[in-house]
């Protein structure tokens, strides 16, 4: 794979490799919500943007139960295969 590559664009892949290296020690040391804008330099929008605390809300967690219903039906009334019938 490396050995296609012409000497400008060796240099321009061991860059990025720097980079992406340089963001991930610095992503370990931040918080949690720090970190996932750094990467996200890094990957864009391929990398999970992370919501705050405060901006999560019970409607939200309502909606993702309502989405879980849909989605498994027996979601609501799961099997319980270790009671007795």
């Amino acid at each position: 794979m490396y050995s296609k590559l012409d000497e400008k664009a060796m240099t321009r892949f061991k860059d990025r490799v720097t980079s992406l290296l340089s963001s991930l020690e610095k992503a370990a040391t931040q918080t949690e919500e720090e970190a996932c804008k750094t990467l996200r330099k890094q990957f864009g929008d391929d990398f999970p943007e992370i919501m705050k605390k405060s901006e999560e809300s019970s409607s939200d967690r309502s909606a993702l139960a309502s989405d879980m219903k849909a989605a498994i039906p027996s979601f609501s009334n799961p099997s319980r295969p270790w009671t007795k019938v």
